[in-house]
C-alpha cells in the first residue's frame, strides 16, 4: 500500500485539478489513511504533498478517513465518497479533528477517489 500512496501522492503533486478542483491548495496538515490495523500518513503543505509514511504523526490525527478493509473494496466497487463514509451505507469513518476533516471534505474525497483509479 506504501508503493501505491507514493504513486498517489506523484500523481496528485502533477495534477493541477487537485488543488483547484479538489480544493487541495488550502490544506496544510497531516491525512491519515487507515485500511484495517494499517496506518499511513500523507504530510500536506499548501496542497503539496511532501512525504507518504507508515504509521500516525507523532501530533496525532489531524484528519482521518479509517476502516476494515471490507470498506475500503466496497468503496473502490462504487466510488462513492459520502456514501463510503456515511454510517448508514459504508465502513468508512472520518477521525480526527472533525471540523478540519468537514472543512477539506472536497479534498477528502478528491483524494480518496483517485486512489480508486490506482
Amino acid at each position: 500500500m506504501l508503493n501505491k500512496l507514493n504513486l498517489l501522492m506523484e500523481k496528485l503533486n502533477q495534477d493541477p485539478a487537485f488543488k483547484k478542483e479538489g480544493f487541495g491548495e488550502y490544506l496544510t496538515g497531516t491525512m491519515t489513511l487507515g485500511f484495517g490495523e494499517n496506518q499511513y500518513t500523507l504530510a500536506f503543505y499548501k496542497g503539496t504533498i511532501l512525504e507518504v509514511f507508515k504509521g500516525i504523526p507523532l501530533t496525532g490525527i489531524d484528519i482521518a478517513v479509517i476502516g476494515p478493509e471490507e470498506g475500503w473494496q466496497k468503496f473502490y466497487e462504487h466510488k462513492n465518497f459520502y456514501r463510503a463514509i456515511n454510517p448508514h451505507h459504508g465502513k468508512l469513518s472520518l477521525q480526527g479533528n472533525y471540523i478540519r476533516a468537514q472543512t477539506n471534505i472536497n479534498c477528502l474525497e478528491y483524494l480518496c477517489t483517485k486512489l480508486c483509479e490506482l
